[in-house]
């Protein structure tokens, strides 16, 4: 049950990391001159925008399905509620690795970006507290 928890709670996160991805994505085009050249090359920008959609809720499903499996790990190694979660040691794993979006957009755009912070809510959201709720 944890990994089908951890699958839909990756689609979440994939479903709601669209909107600051799409805010960032025309700084990242105009921060890389390559990135733009590549673009402007014959790639259509809708067909682009499908198939990143498609991608995002993929990998992010992937990455969920992963979780699900490290959570029933914690459960069976780590258990006890706390922090408002089934599993204090999971959650505060996720709420520990969170930053690392903010941190990664930063690094990539050489600036702060508040929609890598908002991605970065998301995900301890997502995988901190939602899916331990949904492996219930």
């Amino acid at each position: 049950m944890e990994v089908v928890a951890g699958a839909m709670a990756g689609f979440v996160m994939g479903v709601l990391s669209l909107g600051p991805t799409a805010m960032v994505a025309p700084d990242l085009v105009r921060a890389y001159p390559g990135l733009r050249r590549s673009i402007q090359a014959g790639a259509s920008l809708t067909l682009m925008t499908v198939v990143v959609t498609f991608l995002f809720s993929a990998v992010w499903t992937l990455v969920g399905t992963l979780l699900g499996l490290a959570y029933r790990w914690a459960l069976q190694s780590f258990p006890g509620e706390g922090l408002f979660s089934p599993n204090a040691f999971f959650t505060l794993a996720m709420v520990m690795a969170a930053p690392a979006f903010p941190l990664a957009v930063c690094l990539i755009l050489r600036r702060w970006s508040w929609p890598g912070a908002a991605l970065g809510v998301v995900f301890a959201g997502s995988f901190g507290w939602l899916l331990p709720y949904l492996a219930r």
